[in-house]
C-alpha cells in the first residue's frame, strides 16, 4: 500500500512540475559593464517585497541571467559584483505567461555604491513567440463585468484581446460563443494555475469556480504559442488567481438590481411587467498565515480566499387580468360600463330582507337614490376583509384589463468560492 501512495506521489509531483510554468512568468537579461562587454559571475538578487520571497544567482559565462517559475507582481532586482556599483532595478512586473527582459548595466565604482534604476516595460516582447494580451489586475477591479442574472463573467475580459469576440447578450460562460483567432465556440483552452479548467461534458468553461475578486490576472494567448500548450489551436486563457501577501487585505461588494428602482414612464403604456432583480454579493480575504503566540507567517506561509454569490429573478408578461378599482371595493359601480352604457345592477332583496325570487321584478340596485351604488352597510365583513388582501389594480384608471398577470419566472441561482 505504502508502495502505491509513494507511485502517485510521485505522479502528482510529475504533473505539477508539467504545468507549473504554464501560469508563471520570468525574468532574464544580460549583464554588462559601460562599455557594453559582459559581466559573467555577477550575484543577481530577486525579491518580492510584498511576501518577502528571495532568490540569488550568479550570471553565466555570457552574462545572462534567467528567474524562472515566478508569480505574478512586482519585484525588486539588485546586481553586484567586486569593482562594480551595485545596481538596483525597483518594480519589475511579471505578469503570467510572460517573459521581462530587464538588462542590468554596471558602472564601475565601490560595491557599497548603489546605482537606481527604473524598471521600464518593453514595447515589443522578443524572448517569447506567442501574441495576445495580458489584463491585469487593475482593469478586472475598475472595468464593468457582465452580470446579467449570474456571477460576474471573467470570461468578459477576452474580448480586449484583438482576435478575440462572443456575444455578451447572454452569460460568455454558458453561451458557447468565445471564439479566438476564428476558430470554433468553446474551442479555446482555459488554464487556471496552469491546469486545465474546461468541462469534460462539451469542453465549455468553468470559470465560475473563481470569484472575479480572486483572480490576479490572466493572458490571452491568440496565436503562434509555443508546444507547452500543444493540446489546442484555437487559443489560450491562462488565469492565475491571488495569493496573501506580508499584509491583510479584503473586499467587500454589493451590486442590486429591481425595476422598482427604474424610472417609469408618463403613460401606463410604457410600463410593463418586466420583472428584473438580481443581488450579488462578494468578498475577500487574505495575508499571511498568523495565529497568536503560536506561529508567524510572515514571509512564510499565506492565504487568500474569495466567495461570491447572486440571487435573480427575471419575470416577462404582456397578459393583463381585472382586479376591483376602488370604487368597486366601496359598492360604487357607477363606471361599470359597456358599448351601450353603464350596466345595471339589480337588487335581489326586497325590503324586508327577502330573495326576489323573479329576477324580472327586481328593482335596480341605488344606495340614497343614486342607482348602480350599493350602500356600505350593506357590505358583509367576510368581503372587505377579503379585499384588504387582494391588491390594487397596476392601471387604476382602468376599469377592466387594468393588472399585469403575475406568473413565476425564472430564477437563476449561483455562487463560488476560491
Amino acid at each position: 500500500m505504502s508502495r502505491i501512495c509513494g507511485k502517485l506521489l510521485l505522479c502528482l509531483i510529475a504533473v505539477s512540475s508539467l504545468v507549473l510554468g504554464q501560469d508563471r512568468g520570468t525574468i532574464t537579461g544580460t549583464v554588462t559593464d559601460n562599455s557594453g562587454a559582459i559581466v559573467p559571475g555577477a550575484k543577481i538578487t530577486l525579491q518580492n517585497p510584498e511576501t518577502g520571497f528571495s532568490q540569488s544567482m550568479v550570471s553565466s559565462s555570457d552574462g545572462v541571467y534567467s528567474f524562472l517559475y515566478l508569480a505574478s507582481g512586482k519585484y525588486d532586482l539588485s546586481a553586484e559584483k567586486e569593482g562594480f556599483r551595485k545596481a538596483g532595478i525597483a518594480d519589475v512586473l511579471v505578469q503570467v505567461g510572460t517573459t521581462s527582459r530587464v538588462d542590468i548595466r554596471l558602472q564601475v565604482g565601490a560595491v557599497q555604491e548603489v546605482v537606481e534604476v527604473q524598471s521600464q516595460t518593453p514595447l515589443l516582447q522578443t524572448d517569447r513567440s506567442d501574441l495576445g494580451r495580458v489584463v491585469d489586475n487593475r482593469a478586472i477591479q475598475q472595468l464593468p463585468l457582465f452580470i446579467n442574472g449570474g456571477l460576474r463573467s471573467n470570461l468578459a475580459f477576452s474580448l480586449l484581446t484583438p482576435g478575440a469576440n462572443a456575444s455578451i447578450t447572454n452569460d460568455p460562460d454558458t453561451a458557447g460563443t468565445l471564439r479566438i483567432a476564428g476558430g470554433v465556440g468553446n474551442g479555446a483552452s482555459l488554464l487556471l494555475d496552469g491546469s486545465e479548467s474546461m468541462s469534460e461534458r462539451r469542453n465549455d468553461p468553468q470559470m465560475r469556480v473563481v470569484s472575479a475578486d480572486g483572480i490576479e490576472e490572466f493572458k490571452v494567448q491568440t496565436s503562434a504559442y509555443s508546444a507547452e500548450y500543444g493540446r489546442t489551436s484555437n487559443g489560450i486563457l491562462n488565469y492565475t488567481t491571488k495569493s496573501g501577501t506580508n499584509a491583510f487585505h479584503g473586499s467587500l461588494m454589493a451590486a442590486i438590481r429591481n425595476e422598482h428602482l427604474n424610472a417609469g414612464g408618463f403613460f401606463y403604456g410604457a410600463h410593463s411587467n418586466t420583472i428584473h432583480r438580481q443581488n450579488l454579493q462578494a468578498a475577500s480575504i487574505g495575508g499571511p498565515v498568523w495565529i497568536p503566540k503560536l506561529f508567524n507567517g510572515r514571509n512564510k506561509a499565506f492565504f487568500f480566499f474569495s466567495g461570491e454569490r447572486s440571487r435573480a429573478k427575471d419575470v416577462s408578461s404582456s397578459s393583463l387580468i381585472t382586479l376591483p378599482i376602488d370604487d368597486f371595493r366601496k359598492g360604487d359601480f357607477r363606471r361599470y360600463t359597456n358599448s351601450a352604457g353603464v350596466v345595471p345592477l339589480y337588487d335581489p332583496f326586497d325590503a324586508a330582507g327577502n330573495i326576489i325570487a323573479d329576477a324580472n321584478q327586481r328593482p335596480r340596485m341605488q344606495c340614497n337614490g343614486v342607482l348602480n351604488v350599493i350602500c356600505p352597510n350593506r357590505i358583509v365583513p367576510i368581503a372587505q376583509t377579503i379585499q384588504k388582501y387582494l391588491p390594487l389594480p397596476d392601471n387604476p384608471d382602468a376599469v377592466f384589463q387594468n393588472t399585469y398577470s403575475r406568473i413565476n419566472g425564472s430564477r437563476t441561482p449561483g455562487e463560488n468560492q476560491g
